[in-house]
């Protein structure tokens, strides 16, 4: 019901002629994954119960403008099938950057920006925290607006 709402959602935006500068999402990824008893716990976690990346890709390459470009949150682990899929409809990866939960660890998610033109990729890691406890100078910098206990 979900995916038909939101594929009615991509072609009633279409018909009204609008279109974006930017799309940025931060979607359900979870893939064939342990659920939780709660019902929309697992909606907004699990795209094969709510937003399969398919659709989602679609609806942002039919809904930007030309120059627009599209942000989203993903797991590392799934960046290369997201950024195939991507390219299959004509997004072209622009800037990624890798989120490292620690300085030795390895990236559990990325941020990646797409458009519709070819250049150069931007490359970047952010590191959350030091160690356990202290976030490091950068993400306080970058969150600071959004969080109470800086």
């Amino acid at each position: 019901r979900l995916n038909a709402e939101a594929s009615d959602f991509n072609h009633h935006m279409e018909r009204a002629g609008i279109n974006y500068d930017y799309i940025i999402s931060n979607p359900p990824f979870f893939i064939n994954s342990l659920k939780t008893p709660s019902f929309s716990r697992n909606l907004a976690r699990h795209s094969d119960d709510s937003l399969p990346v398919e659709l989602l890709i679609a609806g942002a390459s039919r809904l930007l403008q030309q120059a627009g470009r599209f942000g989203i949150v993903f797991p590392a682990l799934q960046a290369h099938s997201f950024i195939s899929k991507a390219s299959e409809n004509g997004l072209i990866l622009k800037r990624r950057i890798d989120v490292k939960p620690f300085p030795h660890s390895e990236a559990n998610r990325v941020l990646l920006e797409f458009s519709f033109s070819s250049q150069p990729v931007e490359s970047n890691e952010l590191v959350i925290r030091e160690h356990p406890g202290l976030y490091t100078l950068e993400y306080r910098n970058l969150t600071t607006d959004f969080y109470l206990n800086f």
